[in-house]
């Protein structure tokens, strides 16, 4: 089967490692963890905004990703203030560089939302629901041909 990584249109594409709270391991696993930035792989923090993860947990692993948890991302309504966590999000984007992924985007409300707050990155049923490999290789492949044009 050919190797269809050579065919999209970005060459920065990278595995990425996602971590929570509990899946932290003993400061020998952190330490490999930290390393496989030599390696090209990055790390991203799951489940923010739950409670689950904290700062410990960013100050212990080189994380250049976090992502926001589907239940903060449900909260946001069209003209309503923004849930708290997502506040102090806002706030971390301006003093950190981390990426942030919001999970679980079903509305263009939703992502104009998070758009408004810097937050760039996001997944959900709003872009597209599970897909195959195949389903998704022809899927990736129409999107990056489209933004060509």
């Amino acid at each position: 089967d050919r190797d269809w990584s050579s065919d999209v249109c970005s060459s920065d594409l990278r595995l990425v490692i996602e971590i929570t709270e509990r899946g932290v391991p003993d400061n020998m696993g952190v330490e490999a963890l930290n390393r496989s930035a030599e390696l090209g792989i990055r790390l991203a923090l799951d489940d923010v905004g739950t409670g689950g993860a904290n700062v410990i947990v960013l100050s212990r692993c080189n994380v250049e990703m976090i992502k926001l948890d589907r239940q903060l991302v449900s909260q946001l309504s069209p003209g309503e203030p923004l849930p708290s966590g997502l506040e102090a999000i806002a706030s971390l984007l301006k003093t950190k560089k981390l990426e942030v992924v919001a999970e679980g985007v079903e509305s263009a409300d939703q992502a104009e939302a998070l758009k408004n707050v810097g937050v760039r990155l996001a997944q959900g049923y709003y872009f597209s629901r599970p897909l195959s490999a195949d389903a998704f290789k022809a899927f990736f492949a129409q999107r990056c041909l489209a933004s060509l044009v």
